[in-house]
């Protein structure tokens, strides 16, 4: 049964079409990569997806549930950008625990489900740390830690890893691949590298 159902979407900018005429299906648990060229519109798709754009036409569910008119915050989303948005005077346990926070969740919940998320992208030694003494990668595994802290229905990503170096790259990207499969949230990731979405998808969307 689709988890995620787009019908008929279509954005535009002014004049200016972005994509139209877009349908698809995905699955509860599945992981989608938006396969396509620069400009070619997967950004924007994801975007509209999460709620942060909103669409000219056509209608999104989640869940069975029609979520085009509502607001991000009420789509059970969670979304990692290629610059990773971490906060710099943050730890890398008060940028994870900062989404449980907002939710005024209790104290002990909290410190739990951090340390829970920090041993599943391997970062419990850089508890204390903050994102400027980090790498690359190990930024982007907050980043992805975050999102997860919140146990979102769907996981987004925006070309996590393209910032990378290769070497960094292909070793997030096989722990991407495990994360995903440990906590089975749907996932949709955007790229342009064609080995990159062969190596990680269950399916492949391409965009032209």
């Amino acid at each position: 049964m689709s988890f995620i159902v787009g019908k008929n979407l279509e954005k535009r900018y002014d004049k200016t079409t972005v994509f139209k005429n877009i349908n698809f299906n995905i699955k509860k648990g599945e992981f989608v990569t938006l396969l396509g060229p620069s400009g070619c519109g997967k950004s924007t798709l994801l975007r509209c997806i999460a709620g942060l754009n909103e669409i000219n036409n056509g209608d999104i569910y989640i869940d069975g549930e029609n979520v085009t008119d509502k607001s991000a915050k009420d789509r059970g989303i969670g979304m990692v950008f290629q610059n990773y948005a971490l906060f710099p005077n943050m730890t890398v346990f008060e940028n994870i625990a900062f989404g449980l926070e907002m939710k005024k969740l209790k104290k002990g919940y909290i410190e739990k489900k951090v340390d829970e998320m920090l041993k599943l992208v391997h970062l419990e030694e850089k508890r204390d740390f903050y994102p400027a003494q980090l790498s690359g990668g190990q930024k982007q595994r907050v980043a992805i830690a975050r999102s997860l802290a919140t146990e979102p229905k769907i996981l987004l990503l925006d070309e996590p890893l393209s910032a990378l170096d290769a070497k960094v790259r292909k070793s997030l990207r096989e722990q991407l691949k495990e994360i995903q499969k440990e906590t089975n949230v749907t996932t949709i990731f955007v790229t342009h590298d064609q080995e990159e979405a062969l190596t990680i998808s269950d399916r492949v969307f391409i965009m032209d």
